[in-house]
């Protein structure tokens, strides 16, 4: 964000030629113009405003949030290869691509793909029940039936989260204090 703050001209009662708004669009420059001053202030504060709202959503769906949930008993549609089976959220956002891991620690496998009602989404909340397929578990071996489970954070993902905990819901936080 800070690079493209650098990129920008404010235009104070001056009109500028097609040739230079042309100019600045090929060279990634955002021109500001307006004949009132204090409008031209709030037009460039806003811009910013929403910058800085598009850069931390984005933060938030490229990294991987805390999650906690419980598998449910009589939901194991196949045990292995991908092994498919129901979850309740108790905590947290769930995406696909998330490794998760037991209570105690040990890893047992990522999440591919979560259905919900018979459909592929790519989240789910918390109260949400929804299928999952994971690699790498075995229903029965590596997980049971009412086993509680967590994602797995690496420490870049805990810091973007940390930056930007205000966008995150109560039980994220809860979670999040969890990894520290």
């Amino acid at each position: 964000m800070k690079d493209e703050l650098k990129r920008v001209v404010l235009t104070f009662n001056v009109k500028t030629s097609e040739d230079i708004k042309t100019l600045a669009k090929d060279l990634g420059i955002r021109i500001f113009e307006n004949t009132v001053i204090y409008r031209l202030v709030e037009e460039y504060k806003e811009w910013c405003l929403q910058k800085k709202e598009r850069d931390i959503l984005k933060k938030l769906d490229e990294v991987k949030r805390p999650v906690e949930l419980r598998v449910l008993p009589g939901c194991v549609f196949r045990q292995s290869n991908p092994a498919i089976f129901g979850v309740e959220v108790l905590r947290g956002y769930l995406k696909s691509d998330v490794s998760m891991k037991k209570i105690d620690g040990k890893k047992i496998g990522k999440i591919k793909e979560i259905q919900k009602e018979g459909q592929n989404v790519t989240e789910a909340r918390k109260g949400d029940k929804v299928a999952v397929s994971m690699e790498d578990v075995v229903i029965g071996r590596g997980l049971n039936e009412n086993e509680i489970i967590i994602s797995v954070l690496s420490d870049h993902d805990l810091k973007i989260l940390r930056e930007v905990s205000s966008r995150l819901s109560e039980d994220e936080k809860d979670l999040l204090k969890e990894y520290s």
